[in-house]
């Protein structure tokens, strides 16, 4: 598939798919039939699209991305296709953003992903061993937990929710069940960390967020990180829509050194799209890096540490769903 992703290269820089309408591609470029359905084994892509393209060898890539908009295609399996641009979806409309090759790229090979159907548990197994340390997040919508059971599960490593702030209301809470899973994790043998949800505004915002956490935590040891968490606006109404990727990132700096400076580590958790479309990567470099991605390839091309690969996860001592992530080592 080498090939096809340098014409992608080439071309997609001026694509945008929208109504099913495909920017014009030279004739000329073309890809293999096989090698699209290869990748359509993956996912459950309407068979009237398969049907389409049956009887061919090759599409020209202008008629492959026009059939691809005609089905309306998930952005998944058109990021399965290029490697040197994030693919997502807009106002109906397919947007490929340039990876930036200046940005230190990780050096994870795909290919050693094996995925357990019944339990949703992805391993990164390399020449027969497994390089992927299971974890999961938890919250006061888990409930009770027990401990014990999730440690015997083969879970090594929870990141607990310390607490978040309000997204109307801007008031800071700690999650009713943290103090029960920190002390219960740790005597379990479950290494821990904590998360924190942000809705900060502003750089004097991350600043109390952080002293927040601080103070709950009152100097108790982690085997983990402290994990900025911060999302998109769950609406229009939210006190955090219209934040520009300047400012998002400058909070997470702010929030970051200022846990730093108290001796803990810290790292960011977010999902790619809101990565790509409301940060400044570049400038996020110094912090390592949880991300929320779930396609069964992730595609995030700079350097990451954790995996949130699911969020319908199932764990024994945990009732219902519940985020399962892989740390690669």
């Amino acid at each position: 598939m080498g090939s096809f992703r340098k014409i992608l290269s080439v071309f997609l820089a001026a694509a945008m798919l929208a109504g099913g309408a495909v920017s014009s591609f030279a004739a000329s470029d073309s890809v293999l039939v096989r090698e699209i359905e290869e990748v359509a084994e993956d996912y459950n892509l309407p068979e009237e699209f398969l049907e389409e393209i049956e009887d061919r060898e090759r599409l020209p890539l202008s008629e492959f991305w026009q059939t691809v908009a005609n089905h309306n295609l998930s952005v998944e399996f058109m990021q399965r296709f290029t490697e040197d641009y994030y693919v997502y979806k807009k106002n109906n409309a397919y947007h490929f953003q340039a990876i930036d090759p200046n940005i230190p790229h990780n050096s994870y090979d795909w290919s050693n992903l094996v995925r357990h159907e019944d339990s949703n548990e992805v391993r990164y197994v390399v020449d027969g061993e497994n390089h992927g340390v299971k974890g999961i997040d938890v919250s006061s919508y888990q409930g009770d937990i027990d401990w014990r059971q999730v440690r015997n599960d083969g879970v090594r490593y929870a990141f607990i929710r310390l607490g978040y702030r309000g997204y109307g209301t801007g008031v800071m809470m700690t999650d009713e069940y943290f103090e029960k899973n920190y002390e219960e994790a740790r005597e379990a043998g479950v290494k821990v960390g904590v998360y924190f949800y942000s809705q900060a505004v502003s750089i004097a915002e991350a600043k109390e967020e952080a002293d927040y956490v601080l103070d709950v935590l009152d100097g108790r040891e982690l085997d983990f990180p402290i994990a900025f968490d911060i999302e998109g606006a769950p609406n229009a109404s939210a006190r955090t829509a219209g934040m520009t990727p300047a400012m998002t990132t400058a909070v997470v700096n702010a929030f970051c050194k200022r846990v730093e400076a108290e001796g803990y580590d810290t790292i960011l958790y977010t999902y790619t799209r809101y990565l790509f479309t409301n940060m400044e990567i570049a400038n996020l470099q110094n912090h390592k890096l949880w991300i929320a991605q779930y396609y069964k390839v992730p595609f995030y091309p700079y350097r990451f540490q954790i995996w949130q690969y699911s969020s319908k996860g199932k764990v024994n001592g945990i009732n219902g769903d519940v985020d399962l992530n892989i740390m690669f080592q």
